[in-house]
């Protein structure tokens, strides 16, 4: 870093090395921020993926594709204002809960947003959809909503649904 050049006075030469110091501290971390964002990338794909195959077949109401990616011990809640409002233990309580008229978590044609929030073995997706309505004169207003997954051994066991 240092060429072997005298300084006249040891301030010029503190401030010619902190300026070439600054350059290569600088480029270390540039490479190391572009490997921390892979490295995250990498983490993220697969829960990525089964969140969105999920949806994907959650909006053509797919049965094969929904259950693929459920664990054997799932739950499911529909939450309203912080409470409760639907539960369903276990993937039985879940089919028959898709067919009853209670749940239309497969109506709604959700769109993902941009936002999601890692907090592994937690993702939490931000939604947006039209309500269905039977007012064919009045159009709905778009809603949103979020969707928290828990993720155990790369299948889905838990589904908070707040949309």
């Amino acid at each position: 870093i240092l060429k072997g050049k005298l300084y006249k006075s040891p301030l010029e030469a503190f401030h010619y090395s902190s300026f070439k110091m600054a350059e290569v501290v600088e480029d270390d971390f540039r490479i190391y921020l572009e490997n921390k964002k892979k490295e995250t990338r990498e983490i993220q794909k697969l829960p990525r993926k089964i969140i969105r195959d999920f949806i994907n077949a959650c909006n053509s109401f797919d049965e094969v594709g929904l259950f693929k990616n459920l664990g054997e011990k799932f739950v499911y809640e529909k939450r309203m204002n912080w409470k409760v409002i639907i539960e369903a233990d276990g993937l039985d309580a879940f089919k028959k809960l898709l067919h009853s008229q209670d749940l239309q978590l497969c109506n709604k044609n959700f769109k993902i947003r941009s936002s999601w929030v890692f907090n592994l073995p937690r993702v939490t997706i931000g939604v947006k959809y039209y309500p269905t309505s039977s007012d064919t004169d009045k159009q709905p207003f778009q809603k949103y909503g979020q969707i928290e997954f828990l993720l155990e051994g790369n299948k889905i066991v838990g589904i908070i649904d707040e949309s």
